[in-house]
């Protein structure tokens, strides 16, 4: 089992008194745990090209945490973003269409599962 990093913030809030003079609050303590463990990774992963353009789809993880998936592709064209971010559910089908690709140009694209922490698989 992996110990849990915490990561603490103090808060102190001061009022402004009518005269001049201030109050600091009781200091507030808010602990959060920190959540460095990525995500499982995308399965189930299709492609297929059209003229300018390719679909991809894919299963993603059913981790509790899980976000969305991060494309990127190479080479980079000036039609074109990336890497981009597609919001999904945990364990359910997604999918993307690129747009604006040139034909007759190899591309490798890379899907990363991301968490709300935005870990990502490896």
């Amino acid at each position: 089992m992996q110990a849990k990093r915490f990561l603490s913030f103090i808060f102190v809030i001061s009022a402004l008194l009518i005269f001049g003079c201030s109050e600091e609050s009781e200091k507030i303590v808010y602990r959060t745990i920190v959540d460095d463990t990525p995500p499982a990774a995308v399965t189930d992963v299709t492609v297929n090209g059209a003229n300018n353009s390719v679909f991809l789809s894919w299963k993603n993880p059913s981790d509790d945490d899980f976000y969305g998936t991060r494309i990127s592709f190479v080479p980079a064209s000036e039609n074109t973003v990336s890497p981009f971010i597609i919001e999904g559910q945990p364990g359910k089908t997604s999918s993307a269409v690129i747009n604006g690709l040139e034909n007759e140009t190899e591309y490798t694209f890379t899907l990363s599962a991301l968490d709300k922490a935005f870990n990502a698989a490896r």
